[in-house]
């Protein structure tokens, strides 16, 4: 839907006329539309394409190049929940197959099944990207920031938890495969997060010399636990996969090491989609999630999932957090 069709009541915001997609960081803006569908620049900032329309003073009011058109916002802010609903749209085609085929396939080859949870995970993940929910950049090599959403961040966060969760209620021989802890609870959590300081630190280091505007900008205090919500569940999902099942056939026919690292390169493969075709960013999330993954892979061999999952769910909320 055009933006003048939708809304009527004005007001005017500055923009910058150097910035492609700089509407998603607009500040006072991000909590509208950072989490619909990304915004292009064209030659001017009076005209881009928003969800596939191509949007400018047409049937607006005349505005100055570097002044955008847009309106109230309507109380209560239902982008949220619409934009789930959207989402939701979006992927269940692709997981009532997915699900389909692991009917089919049943008992007869825990492998198959491995691979098809993988691959409904990338199509959740990667379908969050063209609706905005999360944004990448190479400013200090790869950076990230998720919707100004809270409420949409909480749902993500618990869906992928329960998803998880389901995963491994229903499919009983896949549950035997998670290792837990191999050490002590406490050392366990201790090595996560340390875990999640190394994987961060060499980009955390980069953006001392990034200006925090050209990273994403500031992030709001409000949407801390909403961030830690969705990093640690949503990436408790991934870990199940990757070095809860995959990792867990992988060790029953190789060597621990060798699935440790198995599952860090399949990891960083499983993201190629997102580098490349998703989004432009290319070699620097196809390199940090080949880091990330073969870090993972190694504290899960030595202290089990959970410490690999505070790892994983760790860096990211490190990243996106705008705290340094």
């Amino acid at each position: 839907m055009l933006l003048d069709e939708q809304w009527r009541e004005t007001d005017f915001y500055i923009i910058s006329a150097n910035r492609p997609n700089c509407f998603n960081d607009a500040s006072g803006l991000t909590g509208w539309f950072s989490g619909g569908p990304p915004l292009t620049m064209l030659d001017t900032p009076s005209a881009f394409w928003y969800d596939g329309h191509r949007c400018g003073a047409a049937g607006m009011p005349p505005v100055r190049a570097d002044v955008f058109l847009i309106t109230d916002l309507p109380e209560g802010n239902p982008v949220d929940m619409s934009l789930l609903i959207s989402y939701c749209a979006r992927i269940l085609p692709g997981l009532v197959v997915g699900i389909a085929f692991v009917l089919l396939v049943g008992k007869r080859d825990a492998a198959y099944r491995v691979m098809a949870y993988i691959l409904m995970f990338v199509l959740m993940r990667d379908a969050m990207t063209p609706l905005g929910m999360w944004r990448f950049g190479t400013e200090g090599f790869f950076r990230i920031r998720f919707a100004d959403m809270p409420l949409l961040l909480v749902v993500l966060g618990l869906s992928s938890g329960t998803g998880a969760c389901a995963i491994l209620l229903f499919d009983k021989e896949l549950r035997g495969l998670i290792v837990w802890f191999k050490e002590g609870v406490i050392s366990s959590v201790i090595i996560g997060l340390c875990g999640a300081a190394v994987v961060a630190a060499p980009l955390l280091i980069g953006y001392r010399w990034v200006d925090i505007a050209a990273r994403g900008g500031a992030v709001a205090t409000s949407l801390v636990f909403p961030l830690l919500c969705v990093t640690i569940f949503g990436n408790f999902l991934e870990e199940t996969l990757f070095r809860g099942l995959f990792y867990g056939h992988m060790e029953r026919l190789t060597t621990p090491l060798r699935a440790a690292l198995t599952s860090g390169v399949l990891f960083a493969f499983a993201h190629v989609f997102l580098a490349f075709t998703v989004t432009n960013v290319g070699l620097p999330v196809l390199l940090f999630c080949l880091w990330e993954g073969t870090i993972c892979g190694l504290v899960r061999m030595k202290w089990g999932l959970v410490s690999a999952t505070l790892v994983h769910g760790g860096a990211i909320f490190l990243l996106s957090a705008g705290l340094w």
